[in-house]
């Protein structure tokens, strides 16, 4: 049992610590779930979920003075489609199978990395290269897909916010980021809203609480200290790396 709490600790400080980052937590807490702990595959999705969600909240959090300078109507607008759109995925986590989302993961996976790869110079034939202080309107629809799809199953979803953040015309790398955390922690909590009522293993997320919430803050404060150029880096490795396991572990 005392194991149990410390592997489910340590899985979750060291995915929020990657959450805040670049991206891709998940990938660390899902297998850990599921392998150590021995949890079925959609149990380990929602508690995963729910265990990682003071990550995001303590990122948020981290990076309050950062998202002081964005417009009220832009973080508004943001957090309502990030809310309907997680509320959206964990209904849909808790009325359908998870294996029937999962076939498309290494897709979206690796849509996300070339979208973010590509997103600066898609950019700049848009709009002339400005990077945007906040997300438009025009790209609310394309954060709420993203949105479903981290109340859903979230495996890379930091990936995919990412990617649609910067196709939106927010392709300065770390006001994505700060962006993403934003998304997250507020599509998460409403997906932790609806998957509250069923599948969750409560013991197994409460030992990840306090490791997320260590995890995001001390992720957050390096992403802020890196150089843009390797924060790009690590989520582009981040997303390929991602691709390639779902991939192999879907199609393989």
């Amino acid at each position: 049992m005392i194991g149990s709490v410390i592997i489910a600790a340590t899985a979750a400080f060291a995915a929020a610590a990657v959450n805040a980052i670049a991206g891709g937590g998940t990938f660390i807490s899902f297998p850990t779930l599921t392998g150590a702990i021995g949890l079925t595959e959609k149990l380990a999705n929602a508690t995963s979920t729910v265990g990682l969600w003071p990550g995001y909240a303590a990122g948020v959090l981290a990076a309050r003075d950062d998202l002081a300078s964005v417009p009220r109507d832009a973080l508004t607008r943001l957090t309502i489609v990030s809310v309907a759109g997680g509320a959206a995925g964990g209904a849909m986590l808790l009325f359908t199978p998870a294996g029937l989302f999962r076939d498309v993961v290494p897709v979206l996976l690796a849509i996300g990395t070339i979208l973010f790869a590509l997103g600066p110079r898609l950019n700049r034939r848009l709009d002339g290269g400005d990077s945007l202080t906040a997300p438009s309107v025009a790209s609310m629809p394309i954060l709420f897909a993203v949105a479903i799809y981290n109340g859903y199953f979230g495996a890379g979803g930091g990936v995919l916010v990412i990617a649609g953040l910067t196709a939106a015309g927010i392709h300065d790398a770390r006001r994505a980021n700060i962006f993403k955390m934003l998304v997250q922690v507020t599509s998460n909590a409403a997906a932790v809203a609806v998957l509250s009522w069923s599948g969750i293993a409560w013991s197994v997320a409460a030992a990840m609480i306090p490791g997320a919430i260590a995890g995001g803050f001390v992720g957050m404060r390096l992403a802020n200290r890196m150089p843009r150029q390797m924060l790009r880096g690590i989520i582009l490795a981040a997303g390929a790396l991602l691709t390639v396991y779902y991939a192999a572990k879907v199609y393989g």
